[in-house]
This record gives structure tokens, C-alpha cells and sequence, in this order.
């Protein structure tokens, strides 16, 4: 009888496993289609900056604004908004991470050893990249690019997550943050102040904020068993992320949105964003509704954008360069599908091997 019991303990963890696992397939989707912007976004700026390319071979809506109007005012399209989107998520995941930690009554040492294995990590990853894509420069490193910034907004978001318990002081940090970012960049924009001959990390002081904002629609979103917070989703996720909607249009009339620096109205609308999408992706997984082959990328979220960045980035468009401005349909092809099938086959491979590379 006791042997009966034990088996029956052990499916009921197993069906409890399994649920949990699919409970978080509405995020696995969100981030794979992150991923997705991601790769168009790359070959969309790598063939709209050389002087090969005097036209460039993607439209508007598939690249960063400035790429096609950068007079006073910058175009801002869906694509230069990814980034922070992205670094979002990256808040908003490494939160959970530690609040599970915290579940399971980690030491902050225990805890501290995670964020800081994490951030040397991703920081290590940076310099490599820096090297492959002959950027090695200390600014690029540690402050310009995207995976500095990855390492600089986890790091904000695995602190406010293990010191900030609740969540609307990790907002208020956040928009405190975006304050600092507005005031230094308005004395910036009037030559009231300047940062001297070196470049002032303006991107990385909102992306931090942004992976501060992050933790706390964590908070609102999962309880630390995982399971979805409906009460903090109906009082804070939806009223919090339209405010963040409305102020960035009223903060546009006073500073305009810049992806090179990330101004705050570019911020709020990135978080209100991606919190949005993180509602309709959950609500289209409570009504059964999956996009096929989404979700692939975005159990290894992290790895596939690494993969992207080396396969995609330094090996697959230099491969095909002589190719491409033959046909619109053509180029559709080399720049729109073939890369995204790559790095998804090399992402199905793992998940077959149920291989989950944690950075």
C-alpha cells in the first residue's frame, strides 16, 4: 500500500511539473518573438549602414528609424524599441530567479553568488564580442553594448529583487532613475552640461531602469511558486503600463524618443510594450492559442540571441553580401527567412536534447 502511495505521489509531481512547465509556455512565446526582432533588426542595420548599400535593403518598419530619418526629431519604428523590450525581459526574469531563491530560503550570499556569476558572465560575453566584431573598445564593453547593457540591467533588477520586497519602491526606483536620465540629458541637449570628451552612458542609466521597473511587474505578475498573480495583474500590471503608455506620448512633447540614448519617453514606451505583450501572450495561452514554432526560441532565450550574434552576425551575412540586392523576393529570402530557419534548427536541436543553457 505504501508502494502504491509513492507512485501515486510521484505522477501527481510529474503532472505538477508538466503544468507548470506549460504554464510558462505564454512567456516562452513572448521572447521568441523578441528573438525574432532581434535577427531581422541585425541584418536591417548591417545592410543600411555601408556604403554599398546607399539605399537600404529593408523597409522602414523592419529597421531602427534613425536609419531612414535622423534630422531633429528621430523616426521611431517597432524595431527600436527590441532592445529595451528585450532588456525587459532580461529584468524581469533574473527577479524571478532571485524570488525563487528567496523561496527556497537561500542565504543572500547564495543569492549574491548568482547575480554576480550572472553579470561577470555576460560581461565576459561582451568582451568577446567586442573582439569578434573588431569593437573592442572599453565604452562598447562595458557600457554601449547590448550585452553590457543585458549584464548592467540584470544586476539592477537581481539587487531591487533581493533587498526591495515590495514592488512599488522597485517602480519608484526605476522612474527615480528615468528622473536622474531626463535632468542629466535636458542640461546635455541645452549645453548646459557636458560629459567631456567621452561618450556619457546615457543607454545604460535607463536600461537599468528599465531592469528596475522590470522587477517589479514580476512581483505582479508571478507568485514565487510560479503561478500567475490574477489580483496583481487586474491592479497593477494593466493601470501601471497604460500610465507608462500615456507619459511617454506627454514626455515626447518635451524630450523625444532616441534609441541612441535611450530618453525616457522611449523607456515608458518600451516597458508599456512589452508589458502588453506579456498580457496578451499570457491570455492567448489561457485561450489554448499558440503561435507554432514560437516557443523554441524562447526556452533558451539567452542562448539563441548568443547564437544569432555568432552565426548570424560574424559567419551567415558576410557569406552572403555578393548575393543580395538582385531581387526584392530574393533578398526577402537571404535576409528574412534563412537566418531565422538557421538559428531556430540549431534551437530545436537543443530543445529536442532538452538542453537549457542558463547564463
Amino acid at each position: 500500500m505504501s508502494e502504491e502511495l509513492k507512485i501515486d505521489e510521484t505522477e501527481k509531481k510529474i503532472k505538477k511539473e508538466k503544468k507548470k512547465k506549460f504554464r510558462f509556455e505564454w512567456l516562452d512565446q513572448f521572447r521568441g518573438l523578441i528573438i525574432i526582432l532581434f535577427i531581422i533588426q541585425t541584418c536591417a542595420w548591417i545592410y543600411s549602414i555601408s556604403e554599398d548599400w546607399p539605399i537600404p535593403l529593408m523597409s522602414p518598419a523592419l529597421n531602427h528609424g534613425f536609419k531612414y530619418a535622423d534630422l531633429e526629431r528621430p523616426l521611431i519604428t517597432m524595431i527600436d524599441l527590441g532592445q529595451q523590450i528585450f532588456i525587459f525581459l532580461v529584468g524581469f526574469m533574473q527577479a524571478f530567479a532571485v524570488l525563487k531563491r528567496k523561496e527556497k530560503a537561500l542565504s543572500d550570499g547564495k543569492i549574491w553568488l548568482h547575480i554576480g556569476k550572472r553579470f561577470v558572465l555576460v560581461m565576459i560575453l561582451s568582451v568577446l564580442h567586442g573582439l569578434a566584431a573588431e569593437k573592442f573598445h572599453s565604452y562598447f564593453i562595458l557600457a554601449e553594448g547590448t550585452l553590457a547593457n543585458i549584464a548592467w540591467a540584470g544586476l539592477a533588477a537581481g539587487i531591487a529583487a533581493l533587498y526591495i520586497s515590495k514592488p512599488k519602491f522597485r517602480l519608484i526606483a526605476g522612474l527615480g532613475v528615468m528622473l536622474v536620465h531626463s535632468i542629466l540629458y535636458m542640461f546635455n541637449s541645452l549645453h548646459l552640461w557636458r560629459a567631456g570628451d567621452w561618450k556619457f552612458p546615457f543607454l545604460t542609466i535607463n536600461h537599468i531602469a528599465i531592469g528596475l521597473v522590470a522587477s517589479a511587474y514580476t512581483l505582479w505578475f508571478l507568485t514565487p511558486k510560479g503561478e500567475i498573480n490574477e489580483e496583481g495583474i487586474k491592479k497593477n500590471v494593466l493601470p501601471v503600463t497604460i500610465a507608462f503608455m500615456i507619459s511617454s506620448y506627454l514626455l515626447d512633447f518635451i524630450q523625444w524618443s532616441d534609441h541612441h540614448t535611450v530618453s525616457t519617453p522611449l523607456a515608458m514606451l518600451a516597458i508599456s510594450v512589452a508589458a502588453l505583450f506579456l498580457y496578451v501572450f499570457y491570455h492567448f495561452d489561457k485561450d489554448g492559442f499558440h503561435i507554432p514554432g514560437l516557443s523554441t526560441f524562447g526556452k533558451n532565450m539567452l542562448m539563441v540571441f548568443l547564437f544569432s550574434m555568432v552565426i548570424n552576425e560574424l559567419v551567415y551575412y558576410g557569406l552572403i553580401e555578393g548575393l543580395l540586392g538582385l531581387s526584392g523576393i530574393f533578398d526577402m529570402v537571404l535576409l528574412g527567412i534563412v537566418p531565422i530557419l538557421l538559428i531556430w534548427l540549431i534551437a530545436k536541436i537543443f530543445e529536442k536534447f532538452n538542453l537549457i543553457v542558463k547564463i
